[in-house]
């Protein structure tokens, strides 16, 4: 049957006993091809052995070469785990972990690694340094605004309070425990700053209020202005407590206004006794006399004023040495009563000292003694009616002496 197979154009295969009847042989019959007909059959046999053997010896250098390419693959892997996953590994692990233990570049044989690492070391380096200045620059900052004076708060587009140093707490009685991300009006407690928070954030432009803040007698200069867009756009607000300043600025203001009270009342009395000399009390001596008399009093009263505001601007800008000297109190009582002897006595009042003879010696600079007590009698002059009296005095108090000045005129209300 195989050879007819074979004939018919067919291979065939099959396993024929061989002589001994022991052992197989197979049997492979394939067609010869001439002219597209069978021109013949070839036939191949092989003991089972041979190929057994060949079977054998084939599955041996299989395993062979399966084994080999185990180890060769093992060896890249290896290799490749040594030179570039584990050095990999190691640094990424150190970088997140930068912060507990310092970094130390792994060492590696592969010239890309190494060329590698040396980029990150130096890339790593810099990025060290700008995270130091920039922890430096925000400590700087940082102490800056928890010392300022001037209180800061800072507020976010939303409204809602980002920052607020301990100046700004202070100012508006801020407990410390108060949270961020709450809005203007409920942390401040004031609509004039939300009011201000709105303006800057429709104009975009700084805006400047004044405002006062109830209970704590505080005048305070708020300033409004809104922070680079590449922050976030943030309103900043400086909290700057001008009480002082105010205070000077109404000192100031009532200053101006009692010195020209002051020298209104004089001016005028000394343009009326003019006017009634040039209308014709020239022509009538004991009455030219009389407002001449009064005139006179008049240029004291501002050639006092003059001297006095001339003292104080001497005063406030630290001119004025003190020349201390032993001098006897009553020295100093006799010089100021005969400078002011000749007021009194205008304004028809009597200037009397009382003193005990054995007071001692003062140390003290004798102008500016007898200049407060001048300003004292002059006080006195000026609010006593005719025919007063002003006391100036001294006596010994411990190891100080006191002197006082005295008057029987309407006094300073206690009020003052």
């Amino acid at each position: 049957p195989d050879f007819q197979k074979a004939l018919s154009g067919q291979t065939s295969a099959s396993f024929l006993p061989q002589d001994s009847q022991e052992t197989l042989k197979a049997v492979l019959l394939l067609p010869l091809w001439q002219n597209d007909q069978v021109a013949g059959i070839l036939r191949i046999s092989r003991s089972s052995e041979f190929l057994s053997s060949q079977l054998i010896q084939q599955r041996n250098i299989s395993w062979i070469i399966l084994l080999g390419f185990v180890f060769v693959f093992t060896g890249i892997s290896l290799t490749y785990q040594m030179r570039w996953v584990r050095p990999l590994s190691t640094i990424s692990n150190r970088l997140r972990n930068r912060d507990q233990n310092p970094y130390r570049p792994p060492i590696s044989t592969s010239r890309n690694i190494r060329t590698f690492l040396h980029v990150l070391e130096q890339t790593n380096a810099k990025g060290e340094i700008q995270n130091n200045k920039r922890r430096v620059e925000e400590k700087t900052i940082s102490a800056v605004f928890h010392e300022m004076s001037d209180g800061i708060l800072i507020v976010n587009q939303a409204g809602l309070v980002q920052f607020l140093n301990p100046s700004a707490r202070q100012l508006f009685d801020i407990p410390d425990n108060f949270p961020y991300q709450r809005s203007v009006v409920e942390t401040v407690r004031s609509h004039h700053v939300s009011d201000l928070f709105n303006a800057c954030v429709q104009t975009g432009e700084a805006q400047t209020i004044f405002l006062e803040i109830p209970g704590k007698k505080k005048y305070i200069q708020t300033i409004a202005k809104k922070l680079g867009d590449e922050i976030g756009g943030d309103i900043l607000f400086l909290f700057q407590d001008i009480s002082r300043v105010h205070q000077l600025e109404i000192i100031r203001r009532d200053f101006v206004s009692n010195v020209s009270h002051e020298l209104r009342t004089p001016l005028a009395s000394i343009k009326a006794v003019a006017d009634t000399l040039q209308e014709g009390a020239l022509n009538d001596p004991p009455a030219a006399r009389k407002f001449l008399v009064s005139m006179q009093a008049e240029i004291d009263n501002l050639i006092q004023l003059v001297e006095e505001l001339l003292e104080l601007s001497r005063i406030e800008s630290a001119q004025v040495p003190l020349a201390r000297r032993p001098v006897f109190p009553s020295h100093i009582i006799e010089n100021a009563i005969e400078r002011m002897h000749l007021q009194a006595e205008r304004s028809g009042l009597k200037l009397k000292s009382v003193m005990p003879r054995n007071l001692p010696e003062v140390f003290a600079d004798t102008p500016r003694v007898s200049q407060v007590l001048m300003n004292l009698i002059h006080n006195a002059i000026k609010f006593t009616p005719p025919g007063g009296e002003i006391l100036i005095s001294a006596e010994l108090s411990e190891d100080m002496v006191a002197f006082s000045v005295k008057d029987n005129g309407s006094g300073i209300h206690p009020r003052d």
